[in-house]
């Protein structure tokens, strides 16, 4: 740790007089909270250098088109070390927790999604365009491998008998739906109450290094979905509407398809979110991701009471199963 000190303190030419290493979440990402001159910084180390390039790409160029993203102050030759301005300790999802759905949290997400749309409209910024055709491509064979993802880590792991050649049938079939709706934005991917902090009443990005070139509504989903925020059913729809009226305010497109898109690509989310918490939880058996397991079941519960699987009749038994209330009992 002291290396990485004497590296941080040489990108910001200041004294450190505190460098404290933060819990790790999700991935092997180590962050650092330190302090220099009575300011606060955070620095990252982290092996996979792919993701390390990717995030300081977009992090430059979102930076620059005066985006709400921290500010990258000093990153090492080896592509593993980089040192960013410190965007406070409160995340959207703390404030949700600690006020539930007030009409200030509720404001705070329209100003979330305002300035999620000035994200994905960077897609169609010729300055952005590098960048952008490297990302990888949210398409079908990463939809198809989504909801494998859900079949391998949250299905198999139970004693739920299903029959394998249908639902792989299945899932194709929802794979070549959901990747017909394009790929013409820029995906955050993972946009969820945890990446979006706020200082001084504004929201600023964070970890958009999965960003991937897809539908800018599946960020949406992401964001009303976050199992732990238990957003109320009445505010997704109210966000939703707010939201597509600003995103046909700048792109144009039918409100009402856009509608029947979201829904389709809320039941595509929800079931990688199970991967995710089956990988984390059952299999690796992480605490946090064991507790969000029954949160991320009454979410599908709440998508089934508005929407039909009678196109997908093995998938949906085998939902059927996983929200029965005494599924969890096997666990």
């Amino acid at each position: 740790m002291q290396d990485l000190q004497r590296q941080a303190q040489a990108f910001i030419e200041e004294e450190i007089s505190s460098f404290e290493k933060l819990p790790q979440a999700g991935s092997d990402r180590q962050y650092y909270r330190f302090n220099a001159s009575g300011k606060s910084f955070i620095a990252t180390y982290s092996e996979d250098l792919n993701e390390n390039k990717m995030f300081l790409g977009l992090a430059h160029y979102f930076f620059k088109k005066n985006l709400a993203v921290p500010e990258i102050l000093g990153q090492n030759a080896e592509m593993n070390f980089y040192v960013q301005s410190d965007l406070g300790h409160q995340c959207l999802l703390d404030i949700v927790l600690e006020n539930g759905h007030s009409s200030e949290v509720k404001e705070l997400y329209k100003k979330s999604l305002k300035s999620l749309l000035q994200f994905q409209l960077c897609a169609k910024d010729e300055e952005f365009q590098d960048l952008f055709k490297s990302l990888p491509i949210f398409d079908y064979r990463q939809m198809l491998f989504d909801l494998n993802y859900f079949k391998t880590y949250f299905l198999d792991p139970t004693d739920y008998s299903f029959d394998e050649v249908k639902l792989a049938s299945e899932f194709e079939q929802i794979a070549q739906k959901m990747a017909s709706k394009g790929q013409d934005a820029f995906m955050y991917r993972d946009c969820q109450g945890r990446n979006i902090m706020i200082k001084e009443g504004s929201p600023y990005f964070i970890d958009f290094q999965g960003g991937m070139q897809g539908t800018a509504l599946y960020d949406v989903v992401s964001l009303f979905w976050q199992a732990k925020a238990k957003i109320p059913l009445e505010w997704k729809e109210e966000l939703l509407s707010y939201y597509l009226d600003e995103y046909v305010a700048e792109l144009g497109g039918d409100k009402d398809l856009l509608e029947k898109d979201y829904q389709d690509i809320v039941l595509l989310r929800l079931l990688q979110v199970m991967g995710a918490y089956g990988r984390r939880g059952l299999v690796e058996k992480k605490a946090h991701f064991i507790s969000s397991i029954p949160m991320g079941l009454d979410n599908l519960r709440i998508w089934c009471k508005t929407n039909s699987l009678q196109d997908y009749p093995e998938l949906g038994k085998a939902i059927d199963y996983i929200t029965d209330d005494k599924f969890l009992e096997t666990l």
